[in-house]
């Protein structure tokens, strides 16, 4: 796997479809240009599904920092998505108990307000 280390120490995966033989041809040709060659990513406990890494003490490592934002960012799109296909409920009309839908609401408002980065 080709990576490349950018000027602000982000690890990014480049993938060109080589071989590794390719792969190897390609680093000796941009040596200077901050790519290597892993044979894997390091792994996240917190948030496996996020892959951002960093370089960090002449190694690669996982950036926990930023594969939070992304979880935020994430929880944040699924509340807003929640008020969204919720908004039917809280019409004066509607027959059902909205009670539980109230409080959910009210939870995804406030979650969104302290976690939102626009």
């Amino acid at each position: 796997m080709i990576v490349r280390r950018l000027d602000n120490n982000k690890i990014v995966v480049v993938e060109l479809g080589y071989d590794s033989t390719q792969e190897q041809e390609f680093i000796e040709l941009n040596e200077a240009s901050g790519f290597m060659c892993i044979d894997s990513l390091p792994y996240s406990n917190a948030h496996p599904e996020y892959n951002n890494c960093k370089w960090e003490n002449n190694q690669i490592v996982v950036d926990d920092v930023e594969n939070e934002k992304q979880y935020i960012a994430k929880q944040v799109q699924e509340y807003k998505d929640y008020l969204t296909v919720t908004d039917f409920k809280m019409t004066a009309d509607y027959d059902q108990d909205t009670t539980d839908v109230k409080i959910l609401r009210q939870q995804a408002r406030d979650f969104i307000r302290l976690n939102q980065v626009d």
